[in-house]
Formats: structure tokens, C-alpha cells, sequence
């Protein structure tokens, strides 16, 4: 599944956008330059779109799970002990 999701990604590119295009894309953004080769400037906001989804996706897991780890460390006392103060503090 995934084998086929790149090559109909590749296909896209290859049609979607002249071969100059892809080759001087501003920042080397081949796929920011084929969706606004495809959609105009609808397509460039659509990608900077994906790419804030991406990138608030990626940063969902750790920040949900991160806290999980601790948690279940505490609840399994596996911390090191507290080290005792004279002054209890």
C-alpha cells in the first residue's frame, strides 16, 4: 500500500508540474510548486496547511504519552529515593 502511495505521488508530480518547475522549485518545495502549478495560490496555502496538520500530529504523541511514561514509573516506585534533609525542607 504504501509502495503505491509513493508512485501515484511521483506520478502526480511528474504530471503535475513541468519538468523546470520541479528542477528550480524556490527552496527546493517541489510540492508546494506542483499544487500551485495544479490549484494556483489555493494550492501553496493547501500545503502550508498539510504541513501545519503534520507537524501538530507529530507533536501530539510525545506530548500524550510523554506524561505516561512518569506516571507509571511513580505508580511502580522505580524513582530513586528522596534524599533526606536535616533541616526538613
Amino acid at each position: 500500500m504504501r509502495c503505491c502511495s509513493w508512485l501515484c505521488a511521483g506520478v502526480v508530480t511528474l504530471l503535475g508540474a513541468p519538468l523546470a518547475a520541479i528542477a528550480h522549485a524556490p527552496q527546493d518545495r517541489v510540492a508546494t510548486a506542483v499544487l500551485e502549478a495544479l490549484f494556483g495560490e489555493v494550492g501553496a496555502y493547501a500545503m502550508a496547511a498539510a504541513i501545519v496538520v503534520s507537524t501538530l500530529g507529530c507533536n501530539n504523541g510525545p506530548i500524550l504519552s510523554g506524561a505516561r511514561v512518569y506516571y507509571a514509573m511513580a505508580r511502580d516506585r522505580v524513582f530513586f529515593a528522596a534524599k533526606k534533609c536535616k533541616w526538613n525542607v
